[in-house]
């Protein structure tokens, strides 16, 4: 495959604001372009013109004096374009330019001139040699957002701002069928709020994604697709700092929320810090050990959490349902209080992390002392309980299937370690007789545990003659403790029948005493009595003591309802439920009236209410009142309107 490469040097006498430099560009193993004296802005517009694939130099530094410089002079190179420095990780070269060309055949004097050391990068650089300066991740950022317009033209400001979120929410939704229709794995999160667009990061290079997604911009809103920059140190690799096992929680989003607790639940590491890649993470959570369990805070995980999961073969457990922020607050909570945790300043980002972690502590830490308890007399450390909690957990085995593998496997190299060095040691009798000591200890060690065995059998066949003896008394005694039992519970529940039945007697009571109280001031008039109706359907002449009616809902209307209203001259109805506005409309339109009960001093019985009258007279004379105020108003507005009209024809 063809490609072009560009290899640069540095040129005496440059500045720390102006540098200048020596370019070759390579095209099928032939230099097409030499070229002294180019500055960055010249060497970018090359870059483009040549459709350069990969840049090579002897020292990254040349191009900017530190890594935060780098990154943003980076930004400016094409997605596709790569740079490698010959000479080795910038952290640690190998050798010299000369040396490594020498190294593969060229002759090269000792001193180079910045252009020969140009075509001498390039051309090393087609062999496949130098270290590979990596600045972005294999994710890319697609922003949607509100675009900066002039105005609104002629539209109204809120029917514009409607448009421009619907246009945000079809966008968004455009985006995740192209990516889902291309197999693209992605996480999307809204900004701070849903309407004015989100960001997606999607796990996959900037050059892959501008190829199903293009940037936009037009009638309000924009779309960017940006690369995700990396964090860390462009020179270093990520290494597995430790091995101890963890439990790893995530918040993912554009700013991650990292907790970190060892099996006991210690609080290893609680971090937020923006989305820099998914291998920046990475690389933080192994210099803090293994995840064995993988944990987040919703029910259906997240591509990261699932890609978290799946790099580092941990178990991903989840909650049942998404956590409530009240229930992430109460954990996290528990958990400082359990482990004495005080003057942390924990954010929104933290305590969703932390919350889910302390879940999942909550729910394996049992089997890890379980595991614990059962392998403590085998003399077991701690690494390898370790490792048949994680076999337990995650491959699913039995304690003992995990202890058998594991004990297997290090007797495996224990017979390998033994076989070389009695293949070694052949002949050498140092090596018989430290065999045949270890022979005596393990004969020792088998004639031990087959007296206890013995003891342990003794021990048993008694206890099994004492049960037979017992069991003959226990079963006439067992017998009548279950009758006794069973006596009492029929005692209990019967006791507790009589306390239901007294509580019903008693509120029986009340309610007789509370009708006989409500009767007496029924004949001093005190009260009156009215019929619930179920609804105004059913209102008819014979069960309409004055203007007032009680019913149990008005749902609806029509003119035969109303008409019936206006004949028997009703001018209040009362209701159990509330009612729809238009129907009160309607009703005052009509001169009617309309409340709830719960605005009156009431007492109901079945099928039947008490109301004071004086309460039903003042709410209607209110009501009343209300009516000839408004069309007091009305006849004055009216009267107004027309002397206007007088003195405008005179």
């Amino acid at each position: 495959m063809k490609s072009s490469i560009l290899g640069l040097d540095i040129e005496p006498n440059f500045t720390s604001s102006y540098k200048t430099f020596s370019i070759a560009i390579l095209y099928n193993e032939e230099i097409i372009l030499k070229k002294t004296n180019v500055d960055l802005r010249e060497i970018f517009f090359l870059i483009r013109k040549y459709n350069v694939d990969l840049i090579a130099t002897d020292n990254i530094f040349e191009l900017a004096t530190n890594e935060r410089q780098l990154k943003k002079l980076f930004l400016y190179f094409p997605s596709k374009t790569k740079i490698v420095q010959i000479t080795g990780n910038p952290a640690s070269p190998v050798d010299t330019l000369v040396g490594i060309a020498r190294k593969y055949g060229f002759e090269v004097p000792s001193k180079l001139q910045p252009l020969d050391t140009a075509i001498l990068a390039a051309k090393l650089a087609s062999m496949g040699l130098g270290y590979p300066i990596k600045l972005q991740e294999d994710e890319t950022f697609i922003v949607v957002c509100k675009a900066l317009e002039p105005s609104a033209g002629g539209m109204s400001m809120d029917r514009y701002k409607r448009n421009i979120y619907a246009n945000i929410q079809q966008t968004i939704n455009e985006i995740k069928s192209l990516l889902n229709s291309n197999g693209m794995k992605y996480d999307f999160f809204y900004g701070k709020s849903s309407k004015e667009g989100g960001i997606f990061i999607v796990y996959s290079p900037k050059d892959i994604v501008r190829k199903v997604i293009k940037p936009y911009k037009g009638y309000g809103i924009q779309v960017k697709v940006l690369p995700v920059i990396k964090s860390s140190s462009l020179f270093s690799e990520i290494t597995q700092h430790s091995t101890k096992p963890l439990i790893v929680s995530v918040d993912p989003g554009i700013t991650v929320g990292l907790a970190i607790l060892d099996l006991d639940g210690s609080l290893i590491a609680l971090e937020s810090f923006k989305y820099a890649g998914l291998n920046s993470i990475i690389e933080y959570i192994i210099q803090k050990g293994k995840p064995v369990i993988i944990t987040s805070d919703k029910c259906k995980p997240s591509n990261m959490v699932n890609k978290l999961a799946t790099k580092f073969g941990s178990l991903l457990y989840l909650p049942n349902k998404d956590l409530s922020i009240e229930e992430k607050r109460n954990l996290v909570s528990t958990y400082l209080d359990m482990f004495d945790i005080h003057n942390i300043r924990i954010n929104p980002h933290m305590r969703d992390a932390l919350a889910p972690a302390y879940l999942a502590f909550k729910k394996y830490y049992p089997t890890l002392i379980q595991i614990k308890n059962e392998l403590k007399d085998l003399l077991i450390d701690k690494n390898e309980i370790y490792k048949v909690f994680e076999k337990v957990i995650v491959e699913n085995k039995t304690i003992k299937e995990a202890v058998e593998e594991i004990i297997l496997k290090d007797n495996k190299e224990e017979d390998r370690e033994d076989i070389y060095i009695t293949t070694k040691h052949k002949f050498d009798p140092q090596v018989i007789e430290s065999l045949k000591r270890k022979l005596n200890e393990l004969e020792r060690t088998i004639k031990l545990q087959e007296i206890k065995i013995l003891d342990q059998s003794n021990i048993i066949s008694k206890l099994k003659e004492e049960v037979e003896k017992l069991r003959s008394e226990s079963y006439i005694r067992i017998k009548r403790d279950f009758e006794i039992s069973s006596l009492k519970k029929r005692i209990d529940e019967l006791i507790g029948e009589i306390k239901r039945r007294e509580e019903e007697i008693m509120q029986e009571k009340f309610l007789v005493k509370k009708i006989v109280q409500n009767i007496i001031k029924l004949k001093s008039k005190e009260l009156e009595v009215y019929e619930i109706l179920d609804g105004l359907e059913n209102v008819q002449q014979n069960n309409i003591t004055n203007d007032t009616i009680v019913v149990k809902k008005v749902d609806d209307l029509d003119n035969k309802i109303l008409n019936k209203l206006t004949l028997f001259k009703i001018k209040l109805i009362i209701t159990l439920a509330e009612v729809p506005n238009n129907v009160i409309e309607v009703l005052k339109n009509q001169g009617i009236l309309i409340l709830n009960v719960n605005v009156f001093d009431y007492f109901k019985v079945e099928n039947i209410i008490f109301l004071n009258p004086e309460e039903i007279r003042e709410k209607l004379y209110a009501y009343i009142d209300e009516i000839a105020e408004r069309e007091k108003k009305e006849k004055e507005r009216i009267i107004n309107f027309l002397k206007g009209l007088k003195d405008i024809k005179a």
